[in-house]
C-alpha cells in the first residue's frame, strides 16, 4: 500500500514536471516568432530602402549593443574596464555602475 502511493507520488511529479517543459516549449515557440517576426520587419523597413544616417544609426545601435553582450557574456571580454572596476562594478547593486 505504502509503495503504490509513493509510486503515485512519483508520477504526479513527472506529470507536473512534463507540464513545466510543455508550458517552456510554448514560451520558446512565442519568443521565436516574435524574434523572426522583428527580424522580418527590418528587412522590410530597413534594409530595402536607401541607406540615411538614420538607418546607419539604427542598425549600429541594434548590432553594436547585441555584439558587445555577447562578447561580454560568452567571451568574457571587459572593454575600457580594468579588472579593478569591472570587479567593483558587478559588487553594487544592478544600476549604479
Amino acid at each position: 500500500m505504502a509503495q503504490d502511493s509513493a509510486s503515485s507520488s512519483a508520477e504526479q511529479e513527472i506529470i507536473e514536471g512534463l507540464d513545466i517543459i510543455k508550458d517552456m516549449m510554448y514560451i520558446v515557440c512565442c519568443t521565436t516568432a516574435i524574434v523572426v517576426y522583428d527580424y522580418w520587419l527590418e528587412l522590410k523597413l530597413i534594409w530595402a530602402k536607401p541607406w540615411s544616417r538614420v538607418s546607419t544609426l539604427y542598425v549600429l545601435v541594434r548590432y553594436l549593443g547585441v555584439t558587445l553582450a555577447v562578447n561580454e557574456v560568452f567571451l568574457g571580454v571587459q572593454l575600457h574596464l580594468s579588472n579593478q572596476a569591472y570587479d567593483a562594478c558587478l559588487s553594487k547593486p544592478i544600476g549604479l555602475c
